[in-house]
Order: structure tokens, then C-alpha cells, then sequence
């Protein structure tokens, strides 16, 4: 069985086919004016140099300048400063180079691999999410998300469309809630239109506007969703390029040679968040890194270690993981109990092995872990 967004295997070529999002919808496929030139008059009596060209600074060197670059409070810049000399405890030890051998496979980009990583870890502090971001709003509340992003859950797996979509269509909606006060009667048009946004930014090909309407049992028109687009990406500014938790997670799998097994149980751990209010201000990094290393105390017993390699690759401790993961096993354990269960129901098939019945959401381990969180 293949599971969409495992490290890449060196030994396959990648295969791309379109596909259609529903078997009764046909596919779609889906000016700079001249610039303007200020002249200086210069004065006679003064010598006019002669124009020099200034070297561009090697991209590397632009990505450290943003990289490194803070907006923090004195606190914030505080904590920064602490896990850096923690990082670097680490950096000191055997870092395995995990792009060893990848050099031939363009799509891999091993030579910018890591500033890309960097760059998206500066995109998720930019798009964070405030914790709490609600508590302000006497229209819509948790519970209200907690509905519509389970509902989300079991359209995107109708539509059957890519994991990116999801995320990104949960990531529009928390921007849009905690920037926005909407109307309770608009949360539905806000999901929709935001999974709407999210198809036509990920995927090849994708379902007609009439789908996503036909979906809402016809509750808005056209009109209404082209309006909402309007409203979400002026809001955000166009700006759609918050990184997901599967990004990291991708990396980091990698970094520990993760079987598929181990791979799909992170994900579902990660995608059980998703209705989570209480997670959402968590940054996805965080989150990635931390369902990969509860799989690997599930699944590889206890005695498992976050080693310097993932480390270096993560840039959190096992120690900074530790709150998350606790609330990731109690997520996990009470999942089957829960009201909302598309993530459930979804992991529950063969095409992701029925993770979701596993018998290691019951073991003693998984329940030591919760625990700490509820004491």
C-alpha cells in the first residue's frame, strides 16, 4: 500500500496522474504597465561617476537575514535565545546527513532543503494562530469550528481530494474567525469557500464551483461564494502559504527513517487535532514533531529517544515535545468517544491500514502519557 506523503523513495520514479475529484464532474483546467523612469537633472560643474553594478547577495545569505530577524518581546526573545543554546548542546553531537545520496534528484532540491525549511518555519510564526482566539466572540464558538471542520473532514474525503487541501482550508478558516467577527448563519460559507480556495491553490485538477454548492444542499449561490473568496483573500492578503504540519512531518520521517506504518499513525495523530480548538495556536512544527515521536513511543516502546539527527531537523527537544504529545494521547484515547468522527471514520479504512482501531490507542503506554496531561 502507498501512502501519499512519505520521504521519497530513491528507487521509484515519480508518477504524476490527474484524476477527477468526483466520478460525475468533468475537470477544468483552470499586465505590468511600463515602468516608470525618473530622470535626475545633474549640475554641470559636478563629475558624474560612472554607473557601477552592485552584486546581488547569494540567496543563502537573504534567507539567513529573515531567518534570524525577530519581532519578539523581551520574554519571547528570552525563550528564543534559551532553545537556540539548547539546539546547539545538540549540534555538537553526530548529525546524520539525511540528503546523503540525493544529490541526482532535482526534485529534492537537497542544495536549498534546508533554507526552505527555514523559510517556512519564519512563514508559520508570521501566520500564527492566537490561542484562544474566540474567547472575544459572542457569535460562533468552539464547538461551532468543532462541527464545521468535521464536516470539512467528510467533504474533503467525498471530494477526495489532496491532504494539503484539508489543512489549508483549516488554516483559511482559523486566519478568517480570529481576524473577522461573521455572523454564525456565514461559519458554512466560510468552510466551504475556504476548502473552495484551498482546492483551486493545491490541487491539479478539482471539482466545479456548482460541487461545493450542490454540497451546502444549495444553502448559497454562486455569488455568495465568489463574495466570500473576495473577503477571505483580501483579508489574508493573498497570502495562502502558511505551512502545514505535513510539510514538517515529511522532513522529519525522513530524518528518522520512519517506516509507513509509523508515518501514517503521526499523521492520523496530527489530523485528529484538526477539531481541536485548544491545539490550533500550537505551530505546525511543533505538532509534526510531536506526533512522530508519540508513534515512535507507541509503536518502538518507551525507551525510544528524540536522537541529535531529529533534533537538528525538528528544532525542538524531546522535552520541548513533551506537553504536546501529552495532549495528543489524550486526543487519541478519546477520539473514539468523541461526537466529531470524520478523522476517525476516515483512518479507519484499508487504505490507510485501519490505523484508527489500532489496538495501541488502548495500551497502557499511551494512557501513562494522557494521564500527565489531565493531572
Amino acid at each position: 500500500m502507498a501512502f501519499r506523503g512519505l520521504p521519497p523513495n530513491n528507487n521509484k520514479k515519480m508518477i504524476i496522474a490527474r484524476r477527477g475529484a468526483l466520478s460525475n464532474l468533468g475537470n477544468n483546467k483552470p499586465a505590468i504597465p511600463d515602468p516608470v523612469v525618473a530622470v535626475q537633472k545633474i549640475p554641470n560643474k559636478v563629475d558624474t561617476p560612472k554607473p557601477q553594478i552592485k552584486m546581488i547577495k547569494p540567496p543563502n545569505k537573504i534567507v539567513k537575514s529573515w531567518a534570524t530577524s525577530s519581532t519578539a518581546q523581551p520574554i519571547e526573545q528570552l525563550t528564543e535565545h534559551v532553545h537556540k543554546l539548547q539546539l546547539e548542546s545538540f549540534s555538537t553531537q553526530q548529525i546524520d546527513n539525511i540528503d546523503e545520496g540525493d544529490e541526482n534528484q532535482p526534485q529534492l532540491v537537497t542544495e536549498w532543503v534546508n533554507e526552505i525549511y527555514d523559510y517556512l518555519r519564519f512563514l508559520e510564526a508570521k501566520f500564527k494562530i492566537r490561542p484562544a482566539y474566540l474567547k472575544n466572540n459572542d457569535e460562533i464558538r468552539p464547538r461551532m469550528r468543532a462541527i464545521l471542520i468535521n464536516w470539512l473532514v467528510d467533504v474533503h474525503r467525498r471530494f477526495e481530494l489532496l491532504q494539503e487541501t484539508l489543512y489549508l482550508a483549516v488554516a483559511i478558516v482559523d486566519r478568517i474567525l480570529q481576524d473577522l467577527e461573521l455572523n454564525r448563519f456565514k461559519l458554512q460559507l466560510v468552510g466551504i469557500t475556504a476548502l473552495w480556495i484551498a482546492a483551486k491553490y493545491e490541487e491539479i485538477s478539482f471539482p466545479e464551483l456548482h460541487a461545493f454548492i450542490s454540497i451546502c444542499k444549495d444553502t448559497f449561490s454562486r455569488s455568495d461564494v465568489r463574495q466570500m473568496e473576495c473577503v477571505i483573500l483580501k483579508q489574508l492578503d493573498f497570502s495562502l502559504g502558511r505551512p502545514i504540519p505535513l510539510h514538517f512531518l515529511r522532513r522529519n520521517s525522513k530524518a528518522a527513517n520512519a517506516s509507513a506504518q509509523i508515518h501514517t499513525v503521526a499523521k492520523y495523530l496530527m489530523e485528529l487535532t484538526l477539531v481541536h480548538y485548544d491545539m490550533v495556536h500550537h505551530p505546525p512544527s511543533l505538532i509534526a514533531a510531536a506526533a512522530l515521536c508519540l508513534t515512535f513511543k507507541l509503536l518502538n516502546a518507551i525507551s525510544f529517544s528524540w536522537n541529535p539527527t531529529l533534533v537538528h531537523h525538528s528544532k525542538y527537544t524531546e522535552v520541548e515535545l513533551m506537553p504536546v504529545m501529552e495532549k495528543l494521547a489524550r486526543i487519541a484515547i478519546y477520539a473514539e468517544k468523541s461526537e466529531f468522527q470524520a478523522v476517525r471514520e476516515k483512518y479507519s479504512s484499508g487504505r490507510f491500514g485501519g490505523i484508527s482501531n489500532s489496538i495501541i490507542f488502548k495500551s497502557d503506554i499511551i494512557k501513562r502519557f494522557a494521564m500527565k496531561c489531565m493531572n
